[in-house]
């Protein structure tokens, strides 16, 4: 592989990773978790998903309830679940602002 080519495709990949970051917007992240939600879900309640290495998760914020989990021990989601708590109203403003709503 050529230099041009490869410098082609490492700013293809740049811009990829924008787009991605712009659909799945990260809104937190504490200890190992990364907090997040995808922009194509604006006809759902707000809630985020968590994810930590190949364990996931899906938290309604109003009220706080679990979802969805993938992967996680019941003491990391009641973790989770804390971490959801401590920062709902940052959480639920991150979501209005993204959706316009």
């Amino acid at each position: 592989m050529s230099k041009g080519s490869a410098s082609k495709n490492l700013d293809a990949f740049s811009r990829l990773r924008g787009l991605h970051s712009a659909f799945v917007p990260t809104v937190l992240r504490e200890g190992p978790y990364r907090v997040y939600f995808y922009s194509n879900e604006s006809g759902e309640p707000p809630h985020v998903h968590i994810d930590h290495e190949n364990a996931t998760a899906k938290f309604w914020l109003d009220p706080v309830v679990l979802a969805s989990n993938v992967g996680f021990s019941a003491r990391e989601l009641g973790s989770i679940e804390e971490i959801v708590n401590r920062n709902r109203k940052r959480l639920i403003r991150a979501w209005h602002e993204h959706f316009g709503i």
